[in-house]
């Protein structure tokens, strides 16, 4: 009860603030407070049972490539990959810091704010951003049970550590471009140059 009064009250001291910004002119105070507020927000609201209930869905997601390849399967009614490899069997525990929902908290966060879209574009690049880092982390976790399961339980560290978090990282990037940059560049009149003085 506790936890959802404060909640309440955080979430309408957060209201406050960014409403009461729009008459401040700052535009770069009400992109930071909104998308910093919602970035909160979404990290309480996605914890627990609804986090949990997410990396079972990878789990199996992952594991049904590892079973259509015939390298590893996912365990019944847990968010786990049974990895067998040439050092023993390995589990890979699909975890809160594994289903990718950091990453997407912070992508939401500054696309919602994001002062160059029409809602019609921040619900477009929410469903298109969102699949897109589905896809890349089940790529990436995908690829981190394949080595595991050639190379062994000794590979843990780089499979994951260097490997997956690399190629997580590095499909994320053209999606922050193609929606963050290439959006500022594109369109007229939101990039000024100066060169010597003159605009």
């Amino acid at each position: 009860m506790m936890k959802l009064w404060l909640i309440g009250l955080g979430l309408l001291v957060w209201l406050a603030a960014f409403i009461s910004s729009k008459w401040s002119g700052q535009r770069a105070v009400r992109f930071w407070l909104g998308s910093l507020g919602l970035m909160i927000f979404l990290t309480g609201a996605l914890t627990g049972p609804l986090a949990q209930a997410w990396a079972q869905v990878l789990a199996r997601v992952v594991g049904g490539v590892g079973t259509l390849s015939g390298c590893y399967t996912s365990a019944a009614g847990a968010p786990l990959l049974n990895i067998p490899g040439p050092t023993g069997l390995s589990i890979l525990a699909v975890d809160y810091e594994c289903t990718g929902l950091m990453e997407s908290i912070v992508y939401l966060g500054l696309l919602w704010f994001f002062p160059l879209y029409t809602w019609r574009h921040r619900v477009k690049w929410t469903v298109l951003g969102l699949g897109w880092l589905v896809l890349a982390n089940v790529l990436r976790l995908t690829v981190v049970a394949l080595l595991l399961a050639t190379q062994g339980s000794a590979a843990f560290w780089w499979a994951h550590a260097l490997v997956g978090r690399g190629l997580f990282y590095g499909l994320i990037i053209p999606l922050y471009y193609y929606v963050f940059t290439k959006a500022q560049l594109t369109r007229p009149g939101t990039v000024r140059f100066n060169y010597g003085g003159k605009q």
